[in-house]
């Protein structure tokens, strides 16, 4: 007699570890951290030094529409074994905005970039500055992220911009910071709030 052979799904349980895990809906959670190295952006599990702790952007817009300020893409390395992501991802990015008069708005997209260099868009969300002065904010975004099967030398991507959004054609300048520090170390500008940027990803767990 023949045993049948049971083969586990494609991505569960390639996960040695996770950082904390949801029983209840079946996904495992791995957390990352943006930082900014020389030469590149990356998000890493490693609680290591980032280059710099925060990145300023100066602008000045004299447009009545949204205008994009700046944009930062963190990549994981390729992963070595295909796994299973889904469930709702969270993404907590500090942020300020430097301006007498401009407002502005911080967006994050949830991103695959696939082994041959083609960049799927997944999930995106985001938030505005409360009012049209100087200010801190810690953005924290709740990301539904749906069932994707991640291929070995895929990549995970975490892109963030941030948009100057006056409807008054107001020509103050502004300078829009982002934190960024695996370390959390204190920041020139940044003060008030943490300075590491962190993605909470949810992969699917064999129960």
């Amino acid at each position: 007699m023949t045993i049948p052979a049971k083969y586990q799904d494609v991505g569960e349980g390639t996960i040695a570890s996770y950082n904390f895990t949801d029983i209840a809906s079946g996904e495992g959670f791995v957390r990352f951290y943006a930082a900014r190295l020389s030469g590149s952006d990356i998000l890493t599990g490693n609680v290591v030094y980032s280059d710099t702790i925060e990145t300023a952007s100066n602008f000045v817009d004299t447009a009545d529409t949204p205008v994009l300020v700046s944009t930062f893409n963190f990549d994981t390395t390729k992963f070595n074994l295909p796994r299973r992501m889904g469930g709702t991802a969270i993404v907590s990015i500090p942020a300020e905005i430097a301006s007498t008069s401009a407002t502005a708005q911080v967006t994050a997209f949830l991103k695959i970039v696939k082994a041959d260099g083609t960049v799927v868009d997944l999930i995106s969300g985001s938030g505005k500055f409360a009012t049209s002065s100087s200010q801190e904010k810690m953005f924290s975004f709740s990301l539904v992220v749906p069932t994707t099967l991640i291929k070995k030398e895929d990549k995970i991507r975490l892109s963030v911009e941030q948009w100057r959004v006056d409807t008054s054609g107001s020509p103050a300048a502004s300078t829009h910071y982002i934190g960024h520090d695996p370390k959390n170390r204190a920041a020139p500008t940044i003060t008030t709030i943490d300075t590491n940027l962190i993605m909470d990803v949810p992969f699917r767990i064999d129960l």
